[in-house]
């Protein structure tokens, strides 16, 4: 490595650092005081490490993920405009060297976020999503939170309720939906609360419901399988009182209390799981977020191979000019991407998947061709 690759390097590194913590410490400054009562409480109950570490460090991970991106090409751009305004990059070409090697370091520095990116995203936000999924006002909320319709894919259900409990697994008007077809003599029941149990060596995992509102008749209903769902009836099974039954089912609560904000936050391997599931109950969303996460490093890194040459040809203007095209250009790589997620989302695009496509159709070309034009 030469000397002014160092030099590139500095820059280019020292930038980026200054764009991700200004940026980080804004949204924690504006988070702490436009929260501050919550943020109080936490830190009477639990102390600063929970604000601080619990908190916004898993907070500070996802901003790295959201916005890596964004200062690559912001970093890269400042550095080499604050060259051109300098003339060094002038007299290094003088010299015979083309744009692209002495921009090389740069590139290799970008490429090496990007992958810290990618392993921040598939290791580490997994871990955390815990935290991510709670804000101040629900921080310490773990009980009477209103609960989204949970599918058991397996076995074609669909469990309801007003509120869930997670410090009890506790469901408030339950109201458990059953596959149709087989056995019609009952198609749901209706109570006033369940309990998930995780089970046990003697019992499969599933929901006791408590205070059975429908069906109103139980009397002639056997334990067995029931529209593809194992059901246990308290007339064959003793350990049931009379207003009860138990439906063997998977069912996680985490899921049911934040919904899909809790799948945004799944590793590679966890959403191709998702899709070996029965398809019954869900739609294109996670066909398209496989794909698409496997292919936002390579999305990241064209956005930087893309916008920097368009930089470069404008060398007689100013640092300001370059960040407007800077944004000009972040706005509409991000508009495309969500423009072409939702022609999938909404069957315009079929198959589902080759919506994740669009925008690397679109600008990984155009990035190639970018890159060629650096030394022309």
């Amino acid at each position: 490595m030469t000397i002014f690759d160092r030099y590139l390097l500095w820059l280019f590194i020292k930038i980026y650092l200054v764009c991700l913590i200004s940026f980080t410490g804004l949204f924690i400054v504006i988070h702490l005081f436009t929260n501050m009562d919550e943020m109080m409480t936490i830190k009477n109950a639990e102390g600063w490490s929970a604000v601080l570490v619990d908190f916004y460090a898993p907070r500070v991970a996802e901003i790295f993920d959201k916005t890596s991106a964004i200062w690559i090409l912001m970093a890269a751009v400042f550095a080499v405009s604050l060259m051109q305004r300098k003339r060094e990059l002038t007299a290094v070409e003088a010299a015979g060297i083309p744009r692209s090697r002495i921009l090389k370091s740069m590139f290799l520095c970008a490429l090496g976020i990007v992958g810290i990116a990618a392993i921040n995203r598939e290791m580490v936000l997994p871990q955390v999503r815990d935290q991510l999924i709670r804000n101040a006002q629900t921080w310490k909320k773990q009980d009477g939170m209103p609960m989204n319709a949970f599918h058991d894919l397996e076995r074609g259900i669909k469990i309801r309720g007003a509120n869930i409990s997670l410090t009890q697994n506790l469901i408030s008007k339950i109201d458990i939906q059953f596959r149709a077809g087989g056995n019609e003599s009952v198609s749901h029941i209706q109570a006033e609360n369940g309990v998930y149990h995780s089970g046990s060596e003697n019992q499969a995992p599933g929901i006791r419901v408590h205070q059975i509102t429908y069906p109103s008749q139980r009397d002639h209903l056997k334990s067995g399988e029931m529209n593809g769902t194992q059901i246990f009836w308290p007339s064959d099974s003793p350990w049931l009182k009379a207003d009860e039954c138990y439906v063997v089912c998977k069912f996680d609560p985490y899921q049911a209390a934040y919904g899909s904000s809790l799948l945004n936050y799944q590793s590679t391997p966890e959403m191709m799981r998702e899709l070996r599931k029965p398809r019954a109950w869900y739609g294109s969303r996670t066909q398209i977020n496989v794909h698409a996460r496997f292919l936002q490093p390579i999305l990241e890194f064209s956005l930087l191979l893309f916008g920097l040459p368009i930089v470069i040809r404008q060398s007689e203007k100013n640092v300001f000019y370059a960040a407007t095209i800077c944004f000009m250009l972040i706005a509409g790589f991000g508009i495309s991407i969500l423009a072409s997620h939702a022609l999938g989302d909404y069957s315009i695009v079929r198959p589902a998947a080759l919506a994740a496509w669009l925008p690397a159709i679109i600008f990984i070309p155009l990035a190639v061709v970018a890159y060629r034009s650096l030394d022309r």
